[in-house]
């Protein structure tokens, strides 16, 4: 395993709100959202590595506001999510890429304000996805992510995983999908 991985894991991933990592230089990162399944021994330290490995496939320069979703103890089963932060571009970009810079975990007047966009200007819609099959927790993702398009959401926050079951390959989600008002 790479040095890069394991050193990203423990010293780039952290469980704090970005806030309290980078303070106000977080509005200069984009947020990318990140997650993975992992079962088997040492699970959430296997988890931790998956997402340090996603993180860095994209550009990633932190994991911050990492939640383990879906911690099952016994059957050694996490669903891991985080907030990937990559430097923004000097161009502003209009339109996210899809599907993972339109999804947070995060609350929407955290995620709101980290975009530099009012709450206010937003109305919101509960809107829910499952998926049952191999890459379960991706591409219940995508789902979600075509859902909230199809509802006109700007953005979805709030994702939560409400169940999983590691073993069927299935996961059911909720979010809430913001609508800019004008």
């Amino acid at each position: 395993m790479k040095q890069e991985i394991i050193d990203f894991a423990r010293e780039k991933f952290v469980e704090a709100p970005g806030e309290e990592v980078l303070g106000d230089e977080i509005r200069k990162y984009q947020q990318i959202h990140l997650a993975v399944a992992f079962m088997g021994e040492d699970y959430r330290e296997k988890a931790r590595i998956k997402i340090a490995k996603q993180a860095i496939a994209n550009g990633c320069e932190w994991a911050v506001d990492g939640d383990y979703c879906q911690d099952h103890y016994m059957s050694k089963s996490v669903i891991l999510a985080a907030t990937g932060l990559r430097k923004t571009p000097k161009k502003r970009i209009i339109k996210p890429i899809f599907p993972k810079k339109i999804i947070s975990h995060i609350s929407d007047e955290e995620f709101l304000s980290r975009m530099g966009e009012n709450p206010e200007d937003y109305d919101s819609i509960n809107l829910a996805a499952e998926y049952l099959g191999s890459k379960y927790v991706e591409m219940a993702e995508i789902r979600l992510a075509r859902i909230a398009l199809r509802a006109k959401c700007k953005w979805v926050t709030q994702m939560d995983y409400v169940f999983h079951n590691p073993k069927k390959n299935y996961v059911r989600i909720k979010a809430k999908g913001l609508i800019k008002k004008f």
